[in-house]
């Protein structure tokens, strides 16, 4: 089953980011900034993406760097440096 970004929010808020003693503002604003987060992701991706033809080599290498940049930044929040 698909999660929706709903679903997906409230996992990351009980999970992983947003400590239980966070005051009202800072969840407001963490999920306004997941939000934007997953509105700039799909709007990358919703560029890349035509009806009327394949995806491209230079799609899947920006699809690609995406993830590398992803993998990187993840990477950084376990080293406690982002």
């Amino acid at each position: 089953m698909t999660k929706t970004f709903a679903e997906t929010w409230e996992e990351f808020n009980q999970l992983i980011l947003v400590p239980v003693r966070a005051g009202t503002t800072q969840v407001t604003e963490t999920r306004r900034a997941f939000y934007a987060g997953g509105w700039a992701f799909y709007a990358l991706v919703m560029e890349m993406l035509d009806a009327d033809r394949e995806p491209t080599a230079k799609d899947l290498f920006k699809m690609e760097a995406l993830h590398k940049e992803f993998l990187a930044f993840h990477k950084l929040v376990r080293e406690g440096k982002a």
